[in-house]
């Protein structure tokens, strides 16, 4: 009788062949369901309401909040002040209704943004982070293609000394002391020539993610109410600010941080405290 019996390979005897096969789904809609996986956590029957679990964050020592239920719903308080009490932290406390309307608002008025006009909206996005660099994209563009022909330059003029030292034009002394000095040039220009093509690519990325993200937040232009999934989809993390008082008013500012885009800035993300 035949027998036969599988044997382990080590692992690190695979060989393994990325995208032999179209995908299902797209690498984006893989990488966001990842991240709205992490953030699920076994369901407690004290926090059955809380429809952002996992995503609330302290702004000052960036613990995430605790939630508990209240008559009116339920409310968000600093996990450290919770067991520690102020010595730790101080409160950052939000009612489950004030967040919500805040975010179902802001929700709102980026899909309705997206819907009426995606170019406008794409380009208004785009803006933001653009000032987020202080508008430096074109003189960094124009510092890359400097640096970028200086670096052929060396090339050619090193290429030139030596041959220069070849044909007796030059002592092999004085090519050493030349070429030197062109490499200690060229050793530089190359780490910076580094930095700004780092730099730019963020600014493309930045790009497609923010087209990325007014794709997806066009489809909760009919929306009157939050849910976990919306929520997990849209949003990365939110963090809730401790009330200040500004001109003799009580302001609580929440900063959203969506998916794709971050936190936008602005007025935006900004909340009444009670």
């Amino acid at each position: 009788m035949n027998t036969s019996s599988k044997i382990a390979r080590p692992k690190e005897d695979w060989i393994v062949t990325e995208n032999a096969h179209e995908s299902l789904i797209s690498q984006q809609d893989f990488d966001t369901v990842g991240e709205r996986m992490k953030s699920k956590q076994r369901p407690r029957t004290l926090n059955n309401k809380n429809i952002f679990r996992g995503l609330i964050f302290c702004n000052d020592c960036n613990r995430s909040l605790s939630f508990s239920t209240t008559k009116t719903g339920g409310n968000f308080r600093c996990t450290a002040n919770v067991r520690c009490g102020r010595s730790e932290c101080s409160a950052h406390s939000i009612s489950l209704n004030k967040l919500s309307a805040l975010v179902l608002n802001d929700v709102q008025r980026h899909s309705t943004l997206a819907a009426d006009n995606s170019k406008k909206y794409t380009e208004y996005l785009l803006s933001i982070s653009e000032n987020e660099t202080n508008g430096k994209t074109a003189s960094l563009q124009k510092e890359t293609t400097k640096c970028k022909k200086r670096l052929d330059e060396i090339d050619t003029l090193i290429q030139k000394l030596y041959e220069d030292m070849t044909f007796g034009i030059i002592t092999q002394k004085r090519f050493i002391s030349l070429s030197a000095k062109l490499e200690s040039e060229q050793s530089e220009l190359e780490k910076r020539y580094a930095e700004l093509t780092e730099i730019l690519g963020n600014s493309v990325n930045k790009s497609r993610n923010v087209e990325s993200f007014s794709k997806l937040v066009r489809q909760y232009t009919d929306i009157t109410e939050l849910d976990s999934e919306l929520v997990h989809t849209l949003i990365e993390k939110i963090v809730v600010h401790e009330t200040e008082v500004i001109d003799g008013e009580k302001i609580k500012r929440v900063d959203i941080f969506y998916r794709f885009i971050g936190n936008i800035g602005g007025e935006i993300g900004t909340a009444k405290a009670a």
